[in-house]
């Protein structure tokens, strides 16, 4: 009898161990899609960066173009 309730206490555990290993996986999961999300979130805002420094670069190209036109002229 006490051989049965010691296999039932250390199935228990087993059990207790794996949900808490599941547990620490989702939360591992969630981590790194979140770390994943963040990521992208930074290579888009380094994008739109880029993209508005090329088109700073366009305005004051076209800017000095203005300017040389207007010198000319």
């Amino acid at each position: 009898m006490r051989a049965n309730r010691a296999y039932v206490y250390l199935y228990m555990c087993v059990l207790i161990y794996v949900s808490l290993y599941m547990w620490a996986y989702k939360c591992v999961l969630i981590y790194v899609g979140l770390y994943m999300c963040s990521y992208i979130c930074g290579l888009i805002y380094v994008g739109l960066y880029m993209w508005a420094y090329i088109c700073e670069f366009i305005y004051v190209g076209l800017y000095m173009w203005a300017y040389i036109c207007e010198l000319i002229y």
